[in-house]
């Protein structure tokens, strides 16, 4: 069975880079849903069952943080990763206690992606 993923990012470019790089690394996707803010991704989220949410930091109307918090406010423990251009120490720091599991610079590579996802994701 493939993955369901969230793919949230103000940039169309990037959310196919990532879907691209995701079909590279291997990763069979059964259903790939885009949000371009985090508002969006919101309702997305709460209306299907999603295995993974990847989104990017800053976005309009509701930022990369903010997502994460109110998914575990939902609760789910649906893996987040965050995808973003911003990589110190504080902000890594920031997204862990906003509830992401993991984090990674842009553009992240299928290498990369494979890693991370493999270290967030359940076994099944």
């Amino acid at each position: 069975m493939g993955l369901r993923i969230l793919i949230v990012d103000d940039s169309m470019v990037m959310r196919m880079m990532v879907q691209r790089n995701l079909r590279l690394a291997g990763f069979t996707l059964d259903k790939v849903i885009e949000a371009a803010d985090g508002e969006d991704a919101l309702k997305k989220f709460n209306a299907a069952e999603i295995d993974a949410v990847l989104s990017d930091l800053h976005m309009p109307k509701m930022d990369g943080y903010e997502l994460a918090r109110r998914i575990r406010q939902i609760p789910a423990s649906t893996p987040i990763l965050l995808i973003t251009a911003e990589g110190s120490q504080a902000k890594i720091e920031d997204a862990v206690k906003a509830g992401v599991n993991a984090y990674l610079n842009k553009p992240p590579t299928p290498e990369e992606l494979t890693s991370k996802l493999q270290q967030i994701l359940p076994v099944k």
